[in-house]
């Protein structure tokens, strides 16, 4: 039997646990908050964060997803690691490895309430 604990004792046993060497592999990351700090302009992540997202990325039991609520191309720009999915503005565009692109168009009315909403909240928050 798994308990939590096992995790803080020894955080590769405990998810290697959960697969095995036949196993795909899914991983959706966030970028902004989660692989690097959160801030109005695109961070860095740090170095470390950096040279695993490469190794997982070049191992082909893994498929990986960065997500930012950032546009598609900052972001993708931003990273380059090649054998990444990209999606930017929350998922509403998406860019496979092999190039292939998605993009969901928001309608007039939502685009409007949107930049509405996003410039409330900056005289708010920010």
């Amino acid at each position: 039997m798994m308990y939590l604990y096992n995790f803080f004792v020894s955080p590769k046993k405990f998810v290697c646990s959960f697969f095995t060497k036949e196993d795909q592999v899914a991983l959706l990351l966030d970028y902004d908050g989660t692989l690097a700090p959160l801030s109005e302009e695109l961070s860095a992540m740090p170095k470390d964060t950096e040279i695993n997202i490469k190794k997982l990325a070049a191992n082909d039991k893994v498929f990986m997803v960065v997500f930012s609520g950032r546009d598609l191309a900052e972001i993708k720009n931003h990273l380059k690691f090649p054998n990444v999915t990209y999606a930017g503005n929350h998922g509403l565009e998406v860019e496979y490895p092999s190039g292939k692109k998605f993009k969901i168009e928001m309608p007039e009315e939502l685009l409007k309430k949107h930049q509405e909403l996003v410039n409330e909240l900056k005289e708010k928050v920010i």
